[in-house]
């Protein structure tokens, strides 16, 4: 995500009131791999995306825009992945080749880690195992109640993988029910336009059968959404009554 940097008024003399500790290397290794792009040098140009993705993964790069200085910042993981999501066929023909094996092998250690699933994400997003693990990452959120995570993983695929392809009805489906159960309904709805106008007869196994995808998402997205309900102060769900163990009944 994109970070904001708020200003202090004081007109023509404004200047920042956060300082954004961005990575000068990364921006330029990035400018570096844009210019093998143009060139069509694939290889040197995923290698150096490559080295941000495992040296700089958790610093931020400005955001293209004609604010100097600059004001808005991304994450140098997002940055990159967007710009090999771009990548024409002959690029990620190159790309899936060097880096499908070692993505694939790191996929079957992982098992269903999340941490682990995030790195396959992470250090090789282009590739049919990073996909794998995305689809496989937001079962195990929206199975464990992390709904806006697994809302944003299907997000991030829908946005910048290259190679959706038929999975792409699989991961309007996740995504939709995920922002559905986090009560985003106007984006569960969207996406479900998304799905009913681009790929009305999917199908797909859910709860064990084969259902249609658009279909069986309405009938989803027309019941109401789970709500947490607060227990009264006396009752008690562990032992000392929550899970610091530290409440006690109103007398």
């Amino acid at each position: 995500a994109a970070a904001q940097v708020a200003f202090v008024p004081g007109g023509a003399s404004q200047k920042p009131a956060v300082y954004v500790r961005d990575s000068a290397v990364a921006g330029e290794k990035i400018l570096l791999a844009e210019k093998m792009e143009r060139l069509r040098e694939w290889n040197k140009a995923a290698d150096i995306y490559q080295e941000i993705l495992e040296k700089y993964a958790n610093r931020v790069v400005p955001v293209q825009s004609s604010d100097t200085p600059p004001t808005r910042y991304t994450g140098v993981t997002a940055e990159v992945h967007k710009l090999l999501g771009k990548w024409p066929q002959p690029g990620l023909d190159v790309y899936r080749r060097r880096f499908e094996p070692p993505a694939s092998a790191l996929l079957e250690s992982a098992g269903n880690r999340p941490a682990e699933l995030e790195k396959v994400i992470r250090l090789y997003f282009p590739t049919d195992a990073a996909k794998a693990a995305s689809l496989r990452l937001m079962e195990l959120s929206i199975e464990n109640g992390e709904f806006s995570a697994a809302a944003w993983t299907g997000e991030r695929l829908l946005s910048d993988h290259p190679a959706l392809a038929g999975d792409r009805s699989k991961v309007l489906f996740r995504t939709a029910i995920a922002e559905h159960l986090s009560g985003n309904d106007g984006a569960a709805h969207a996406l479900f336009d998304d799905l009913q106008q681009h790929d009305a007869k999917a199908t797909g196994i859910v709860r064990g059968r084969s259902v249609n995808l658009a279909d069986e998402l309405k009938t989803l997205l027309a019941s109401a959404a789970p709500t947490a309900h607060a227990l009264a102060s006396d009752s008690w769900k562990m032992l000392g009554g929550d899970p610091s163990r530290g409440r006690v009944p109103v007398v």
